[in-house]
């Protein structure tokens, strides 16, 4: 068989990744993480951060991070777009 070349295998990544973010639920995303400015939505937040990072050392690593979007969201459509939560978790370390 012939082996494809980086540019093919780049453009399927995307086609398959285009494909993940339509059967997306926003809705559903949108009701699991407490993004509201109000005092509710802060020791949510707080609460989400804690069952993120069993260790308890205040910082995510990626795996915990991935972790906690598998295990504690229970979003396996956002657990599969590792390239986004990869590029998310770099630029929020930065």
């Amino acid at each position: 068989s012939r082996l494809r070349g980086g540019k093919e295998e780049e453009e399927e990544e995307k086609e398959d990744m285009k494909d993940v973010l339509k059967r997306i639920n926003w809705d559903l995303i949108n009701s699991k993480l407490p993004f509201a400015a109000d005092e509710d939505s802060l020791s949510k937040r707080s609460e989400l951060f804690r069952r993120f990072d069993p260790n308890g050392n205040g910082y995510l690593s990626l795996a915990e991070l991935d972790k906690g979007i598998r295990d504690v969201l229970d979003l396996d459509d956002v657990f599969n777009c590792k390239p986004a939560i990869m590029r998310a978790y770099q630029s929020a370390r930065a």
